[in-house]
C-alpha cells in the first residue's frame, strides 16, 4: 500500500487534487493531509479525518508527497526529499526553472521524470499549451507562436475567488468593498497578471514563455499577453502559429485528438470545460499555408493543475 502525503489540501488546487485521488485511484493508499498546525478536518473515501502539522512531516515515511501549498515550504523540503526514498511532485513555481529538476507534462515529456525524486508541475497555461504545441510539432516545426490568455480568477487562488464573489454581490447591491487589486475583478478585465518589469512584460507572461521552452526543449519565438477575466473557472488561450511546413486542418485535428486534446466544431466556453479532464480546442483557422489560429481551453484547477500532478504520480509511483 502506497503512503501519500498532501500539503495544501484546503487551497483551490489542493481541494481538487484530493477529489481526484478519491475518484481515480484504483488501488488502496494511506493518505495523510498536512496543514500548518494540524487538526483541520478533511474527508477522504467517506471518512472524516484530521490533518497533521507540517512540522511533523517526515519524507522517509511516505512514497509520495504532493505539495500544493507554498514555494517556501517546497524549498524547505528540498534537502529532506533528496535524502529520502520519497518522490515530491511540486505544484508551486519553486523548482520549475531549476535545471536539474524536470518540468513535466505527461503527454509531452514524462520520460524526463523517471528516476527523479523531485518533479515540478507547470503553470496552468503552460500545461495545455505545451500539449497543443507538442501535438502540432509532430507534423511541422514551429517558427513562432503568439499567445493571448484569458485566465479565470481561480488561477489567483482561493482568496481571490472569495473576494471575486464578494465583489459581484457588492456591485449588484451598491455596497462598498476593499479591492484585492488596484482594479475590481468583477465585471472587469485585469490586463496585467503579476508585476511588470521595465520592458512591460508581466511575471505571468515571462513564466509561460520560459516554461514552454523548457518543457518542449525548443527555442522558437514565443510572444505572450496575459489577461485575467471575470470567470470563476476555465483558462482560455488564443494562439497564432507560424509553421515551417504545410499541413492540413485534418492533419492538425487528428494529431490533437491523438494527444488528448478534444477538438470541437461547436462553441467551447468556460462552462464547457469546467470539471472536465480534457483539454478542448476549437476555431481552427488557416490564414495561409503556414499561418494558423486556434482557441484552447481547460479547467485550470483540474487539467491545468491537479490532474497533471496526479497523472505524473500515477505513471511514476502509483502504478508501480
Amino acid at each position: 500500500m502506497k503512503k501519500i502525503a498532501l500539503i495544501g489540501f484546503k487551497g483551490s488546487v489542493g481541494r481538487v487534487l484530493l477529489s481526484i485521488l478519491e475518484e481515480k485511484l484504483t488501488t488502496k493508499i494511506f493518505l495523510s493531509c498536512f496543514s500548518k498546525d494540524g487538526q483541520e478536518d478533511f474527508v477522504f473515501k467517506g471518512k472524516l479525518e484530521k490533518s497533521l502539522p507540517i512540522a511533523s512531516l517526515d519524507p522517509n515515511k511516505f512514497d509520495l508527497i504532493f505539495n500544493a501549498a507554498s514555494e517556501k515550504l517546497a524549498q524547505e523540503l528540498y534537502g529532506k526529499i533528496l535524502d529520502s526514498n520519497c518522490v515530491l511532485i511540486d505544484k508551486t513555481s519553486a523548482f520549475r526553472m531549476k535545471e536539474d529538476i524536470p518540468l513535466v507534462v505527461p503527454e509531452v515529456n514524462i520520460d524526463q521524470s523517471r528516476g527523479c525524486k523531485i518533479i515540478a508541475s507547470p503553470n496552468c497555461i503552460a500545461i495545455p499549451v505545451s500539449v497543443l504545441l507538442y501535438s502540432i510539432m509532430q507534423k511541422s516545426s514551429i517558427s513562432s507562436v503568439n499567445i493571448s490568455t484569458y485566465q479565470a480568477i481561480s488561477g489567483a487562488g482561493k482568496h481571490a475567488m472569495d473576494m471575486f464573489f464578494r465583489e459581484i454581490k457588492t456591485h449588484l447591491y451598491g455596497a462598498q468593498q476593499a479591492l484585492l487589486y488596484d482594479q475590481p475583478m468583477a465585471f472587469n478585465l485585469l490586463t496585467e497578471i503579476g508585476s511588470t518589469n521595465e520592458e512591460g512584460f508581466s511575471d505571468e507572461e515571462i513564466k509561460i514563455e520560459q516554461e514552454l521552452k523548457k518543457i518542449l526543449e525548443k527555442d522558437f519565438k514565443i510572444m505572450v499577453t496575459c489577461v485575467r477575466v471575470p470567470v470563476s473557472i476555465g483558462h482560455f488561450v488564443a494562439l497564432n502559429l507560424t509553421l515551417k511546413s504545410k499541413v492540413s486542418s485534418d492533419q492538425i485535428i487528428k494529431q490533437l485528438n491523438a494527444n488528448g486534446i478534444y477538438y470541437s466544431h461547436t462553441m467551447v466556453t468556460p462552462m464547457t470545460v469546467a470539471k472536465e479532464d480534457l483539454i478542448f480546442a476549437s476555431r481552427l483557422r488557416k490564414h495561409d499555408d503556414f499561418n494558423w489560429s486556434i482557441l484552447l481551453g481547460c479547467d485550470n484547477l483540474r487539467k491545468g493543475a491537479a490532474l497533471n500532478a496526479f497523472q505524473i504520480a500515477d505513471e511514476l509511483v502509483l502504478k508501480s
